[in-house]
């Protein structure tokens, strides 16, 4: 037992930490760049001013935030700490969830590194990624919407997870001078990013260990050429190696290219939407049953539009 161990070790272990220092390199910038965004909404934007900007109508509110990832750019891991602040500050939990699952992928860095990657591709991938990611973050929110009454997170059960004393002083640092105010930013950003970036560290900790273990071309992927289960191996290689939507298109074009269509949209639909570090990223502020919830009816959503999206269409992109 010990002799497999140590030939695992000595056969992954490089494959294992290459990967989980390559993750953090490409993670932990873009969650500091969202724990900034998140400062400065938390900290100098007021509730009231929040909710004024967006629609009172639900269903163009859950619109907009769909869309605000173009003004907002930030990827996958970024993206969270953004959206609890924009619950926290009084706006629909349907809204929140429009911007956590679309953002990455409407993301203008990610659109231009997928047009680089598919250049000279037989039909514009950027387009088939952007419009199925929106759709299916549209429709998660709008189920969320409707069913309101079991989904929502309070805005105290997320403040409760969350320094009281940041808190307190939000309100004090609106009124106070730019160099002061600046300084509570700075504390607020320093807060959040360490507190976020255990659960980061150990979603990577897990995703590494997922790669080490289970090889990219693993034996019989390529000679899946159903459009469904092509689809579930690109959503299920998404999920596992959890790479960064700014530099996936790149990883799909090479990795999928054997198989149908569906494998390379499922890797790119799914990829910035859900992952398996973001998962646990999200476990810090979404209760477990809620987001095991979450996680399974984006993996169907996805799924349904993948497939039916790529039924008629030829094997490469």
């Amino acid at each position: 037992m010990l002799n497999l161990l140590l030939e695992w070790v000595v056969r992954r272990g490089p494959l294992f930490l290459s990967t989980f220092s390559g993750l953090a390199f490409e993670t932990l910038p873009f969650l500091a760049i969202g724990s900034l965004l998140s400062s400065l909404i938390h900290v100098l934007i007021p509730g009231k001013f929040l909710q004024r900007l967006f629609p009172t109508n639900k269903m163009a509110s859950i619109m907009t935030g769909a869309f605000m990832g173009l003004m907002l750019p930030v990827c996958e891991c970024g993206v969270v700490p953004v959206a609890r602040s924009l619950k926290e500050k009084g706006l629909p939990l349907s809204t929140a969830t429009a911007f956590l699952l679309a953002a990455p992928i409407v993301n203008p860095i990610t659109i231009v590194s997928t047009i680089v990657a598919f250049q000279g591709a037989a039909r514009p991938v950027f387009l088939c990624r952007a419009g199925l990611g929106v759709s299916a973050a549209l429709l998660v929110a709008l189920f969320v919407e409707m069913t309101a009454t079991w989904w929502p997170l309070r805005t105290s059960e997320l403040q409760s997870r969350v320094d009281p004393a940041l808190n307190e002083t939000a309100n004090e640092a609106r009124r106070s001078r730019p160099l002061q105010q600046l300084m509570h930013v700075l504390e607020h950003t320093s807060h959040d990013f360490l507190d976020t970036a255990r659960f980061l560290i150990a979603g990577i900790l897990v995703a590494s260990f997922a790669r080490a273990l289970v090889p990219v071309d693993f034996p019989g992927a390529r000679t899946i050429q159903s459009s469904p289960l092509a689809a579930a191996a690109g959503m299920a290689a998404a999920y596992l190696l959890s790479i960064c939507s700014s530099a996936d298109a790149f990883v799909a074009r090479s990795l999928f290219l054997p198989l149908p269509f569906s494998a390379t949209l499922g890797f790119l639909v799914l990829g910035p939407m859900l992952d398996l570090k973001n998962t646990i990223l999200l476990s810090r502020f979404i209760p477990a049953r809620r987001l095991a919830c979450l996680v399974g009816l984006v993996f169907c959503v996805v799924f349904v539009l993948v497939t039916v999206s790529s039924s008629a269409s030829g094997r490469s992109p």
